[in-house]
């Protein structure tokens, strides 16, 4: 099972970079930040290939969207923190193996209510992906680093392990420029799910590069 997370940024007007990108991963599910309704137009290209879409876009950082080559079970925006902001939840059907999606975009906690909202993002996606760890990807911009006591929580609360745990470097927002280059795009998966592959993706003309993690599911 193949999966990408990329924050687009909803001011990247480079659609052509991201989408050419996104075809060349062969990923089998694609969970998008910040998608507008002109990124919503963007991705129509991708229809043949991720025919199964959900897409939730807004003109303000918290559009989302989830692409899948494999058909939904089903699909909903799911409102964690109760602020109008949407996450999405899927069971995505791989070759009859149902897989939950959880796919966040959460508040860049510059100011501590912020903080605390995206906190209950994360405690209750946690929450939920514990009740099927053994088949659940949690991924997105979670706006939150691994060595923060936040990010320990939600691995311990969710049953899921960070896909990159063993890579020292790993900076995806203003990863070109190394003073402010943080890693806070994440894909949580299963504990018992096997890596095979992972790949910080190029300069898309977003602020952040996508990410491709690769794994075999327990």
């Amino acid at each position: 099972l193949r999966v990408v997370t990329a924050n687009l940024r909803f001011a990247n007007t480079d659609h052509a970079a991201l989408l050419a990108w996104l075809m060349e991963s062969n990923a089998d599910v694609i969970a998008l930040q910040e998608v507008t309704a002109a990124w919503a137009a963007a991705l129509d290209v991708t229809a043949q290939a991720y025919p199964y879409r959900k897409v939730l876009a807004r003109e303000d950082p918290y559009g989302i969207a989830v692409l899948s080559r494999w058909p939904f079970e089903r699909v909903e925006a799911v409102d964690f923190a109760k602020d109008g902001l949407p996450s999405l939840v899927a069971t995505v059907d791989i070759g009859g193996r149902k897989v939950q999606l959880i796919a966040l975009h959460t508040h860049w906690p510059v100011v501590p209510g912020l903080q605390v909202a995206r906190d209950q993002v994360l405690g209750r996606a946690a929450v939920l992906a514990h009740s099927q760890a053994e088949s659940t990807i949690l991924l997105g911009d979670l706006n939150l680093t691994p060595y923060a006591p936040a990010f320990a929580r939600l691995l311990a609360e969710s049953g899921l392990r960070d896909a990159l745990e063993d890579e020292a470097w790993r900076p995806t927002w203003q990863a070109g420029f190394w003073p402010l280059a943080l890693p806070i795009d994440h894909v949580l998966v299963p504990r018992r799910g096997c890596i095979t592959g992972h790949e910080i993706g190029p300069d898309v003309g977003s602020d952040h590069r996508p990410l491709q993690v690769t794994l075999r599911l327990p």
